[in-house]
């Protein structure tokens, strides 16, 4: 059928057209097929055809998807610099036979997975062909009742083509490139051109998909073209590449963890859960909002505890669901958002135990418990990635708008001068200069006598004369040495604060024991971090002597936000309360119809009764308020009101399909709940 059609020797109808989009589907090679329909003399007008026969549900779901589905092959936009993918597409759109009604379908939510991703995949593609760049389609997509249910899909790939027309419509208006391979932003709902609005931790989609992530070329950043944006670009990709590092590692864990890669999963999983509440800590301290789930089973490392000694072994034993370690959420088995765990000993002593989890994305919050409300099963996957060892750094990554030294580091060329640093040691440079051989004890005042080779002398002079220095050679060759005598040499002559990066404590205390023996004075030093040695405890920052500065107008301040604190604390714990019972019933929506959508409301108002006489319905009782919207949503006519003015002027709602008010109804439910976790989410910011 597929040859003899493309030849022309067959015509095709309504009896053969699924036949042929089956044949089409059945080509194992997608960009040989295509060149195929193309090329040949009835292989568009065939396509065109096919479409057109039927237009009804089950086809949009059923061959209409799946022959959709088949052009979404990527190799297909690349034969003809994608002409012919355009061509295929335009075909299916163009007049709007099929298009018209194919998307009324989506609107009313009566397109199943295969549709609504066929339908999602269609319209990115018709706004970003060059000739429909100013037609109907981008309006089309705009609409945000449109955009708002493929990113609320159930499906990965729709929900990630949907992030894909958000992000070309964004670019589309700032005038920026909309080559999602090779720029950023679009891949999921954690991709933005500008890095600052990406969410440290990632989203379940981001985790879960199969993109690679945007990053650029060392090469993009030496190029001279890009010199006008290359500070920007540069802080840009060193966000990307080290989070990148940091998502690898959960990526490998969660893989491991869910049995789809071999390998030990280091951390703890909990079946079994049930939301319980809201936390916002103790009224002697309070913490970040968060959520409380309660566990089915005990936790195992507790069974054989008796009530006194739970807390005891939690508190001896910190590894046991560790303060701030990740988990991935599942709701009905599916990656739902990735929070942190906020340790309570008491509550993880109950029995049975008790978790509290803070979610730290914001925009992930409303679908987070939108899904929580109707979960059947909840599950908790710890993620053994180190998270605090990435997060403090792509914050202030993020923070950052300027870098100094960036004439250095960024713009070297073979022609640039080096500067001097501000605070120069003018006397100790030239004397190094003059007699780079000479005892260091006279000239800086070291407790020892110490003289330096030709390349050590040579080292430390540009350590002190330049701006940027790199000192490097083999071990042994006195490269910790020269940073102590630099060290000392700023500490004496100028007022300047010195901050010491190491990669490790040990290299770390290794050189704080270096400055120490120089001559610098331990009350000069400040230790950050943990895991120190005797010699470098006594200037540990925890070591350190404070005192409160605070006056009286301060503590009036601080007095006053603890007030608007417990404000915010009640009204999110009712919120809460109202999130958790509230249960979407016909007058519910016909209070949010009658601010939202009057056309709605007017059509399910009950008539008043001008006789005085009382209306009942079945069985004898009096017509309510809900009447009509109960009729309408089982698929009824209005009943006793059908002839009544206001219910024939609503006819286009009271003619719509069952499967589309069903659908209305269910999206107005979702609308209600999103106001009320919204609220809640808003509350839940302020007290933050």
């Amino acid at each position: 059928l597929f040859d003899t059609v493309l030849q022309g020797k067959q015509a095709l109808g309504p009896k053969n057209a699924n036949l042929f989009i089956e044949a089409v589907c059945a080509q194992p090679d997608p960009v040989n097929c295509i060149s195929m329909i193309v090329e040949s003399k009835a292989g568009l007008s065939s396509i065109q055809s096919v479409m057109r026969f039927d237009l009804s549900l089950s086809f949009f779901n059923g061959h209409a998807g799946n022959l959709i589905g088949y052009i979404q092959a990527p190799d297909l936009k690349t034969i003809g610099g994608g002409s012919f993918l355009n061509d295929i597409i335009l075909k299916i759109v163009e007049p709007p036979i099929f298009w018209t009604p194919f998307r009324k379908a989506f609107q009313a939510g009566s397109l199943k997975e295969n549709g609504q991703k066929a339908f999602a995949w269609l319209l990115l593609q018709l706004i970003t062909l060059p000739r429909t760049s100013e037609s109907s389609y981008i309006d089309l997509a705009k609409d945000t009742t449109i955009i708002h249910r493929i990113v609320a899909s159930s499906s990965l790939d729709t929900r990630t083509i949907g992030q894909k027309i958000k992000h070309v419509l964004e670019t589309q208006s700032s005038g920026l490139s909309i080559d999602s391979e090779h720029s950023p932003g679009g891949r999921h709902d954690n991709d933005f051109v500008d890095f600052r609005q990406i969410s440290i931790l990632p989203t379940a989609d981001e985790i879960l998909s199969s993109e690679r992530a945007f990053y650029r070329p060392s090469a993009w950043l030496e190029d001279p073209k890009t010199e006008g944006t290359r500070l920007g670009d540069y802080i840009d990709n060193q966000f990307r590449l080290l989070r990148e590092d940091m998502l690898y590692e959960m990526r490998e864990e969660l893989q491991i963890a869910l049995k789809k890669k071999k390998g030990n999963h280091r951390g703890f999983v909990v079946e079994g859960l049930k939301l319980l509440d809201v936390h916002c800590g103790n009224e002697d301290k309070r913490s970040k909002w968060g959520i409380t789930l309660e566990c089915e089973h005990d936790l195992w490392q507790l069974k054989k505890l008796s009530a006194k000694n739970r807390k005891i072994h939690l508190t001896n034993n910190r590894n046991i669901v560790k303060h701030q370690s990740l988990v991935c959420l599942l709701v009905d088995d599916q990656v739902v958002a990735f929070m942190t765990v906020n340790r309570d000993e008491d509550l993880l002593a109950r029995k049975p135990p008790v978790f509290i989890l803070q979610l730290e994305r914001e925009a992930s919050t409303v679908g987070v418990l939108l899904k929580l409300k109707i979960a059947k099963r909840i599950k908790l996957i710890q993620v053994d990635t180190a998270i605090f060892s990435y997060e403090p750094v792509l914050k202030a990554l993020q923070g950052i708008r300027e870098m100094p030294l960036s004439p250095e580091l960024l713009f070297w060329t073979k022609d640039s001068v080096l500067e001097c640093p501000p605070s120069l040691p003018k006397k100790i440079i030239q004397a190094l200069k003059a007699n780079p051989l000479q005892d260091l004890q006279g000239l800086i005042g070291t407790p020892k006598s110490i003289i330096l080779d030709q390349s050590q002398a040579e080292s430390l002079i540009s350590g002190l004369a330049q701006r940027v220095s790199l000192i490097h050679g083999p071990p042994g060759t006195g490269k910790s040495f020269i940073g102590a005598l630099l060290a000392k040499v700023l500490h004496d002559t100028t007022r300047h604060i010195i901050l010491i990066v190491c990669y490790t404590n040990h290299a770390l205390d290794q050189f704080l024991e270096d400055l120490l023996d120089i001559g610098i004075p331990q009350t000069s030093l400040v230790r950050l971090g943990g895991k120190s040695t005797p010699r470098t405890e006594p200037f540990s920052v925890r070591n350190q002597k404070t005192g409160s500065n605070l006056g009286k107008s301060d503590w009036k301040v601080i007095d006053e936000l603890k007030k608007q604190c417990d404000n915010l604390r009640g009204r999110l714990q009712r919120a809460f309360l109202k999130y958790k019972e509230a249960n979407v019933g016909y007058q519910e929506i016909l209070s949010h119809l009658e601010f939202e959508d009057r056309d709605y409301f007017d059509a399910f108002r009950v008539p008043m009764s001008t006789d005085g006489m009382t209306r009942v319905g079945k069985k004898g009782q009096a017509v309510g308020p809900n009447y009509l919207i109960s009729k309408w949503s089982n698929g009824s006519d209005a009943g006793m009101f059908k002839q009544h003015a206001r219910i024939l002027k609503a006819s286009m709602v009271w003619s719509m399909a069952p499967a589309a008010r069903r659908a209305q109804i269910s999206k107005w439910k979702l609308d209600i709940q999103n106001e009320e976790v919204a609220t809640l989410q808003a509350i839940a910011r302020d007290y933050n």
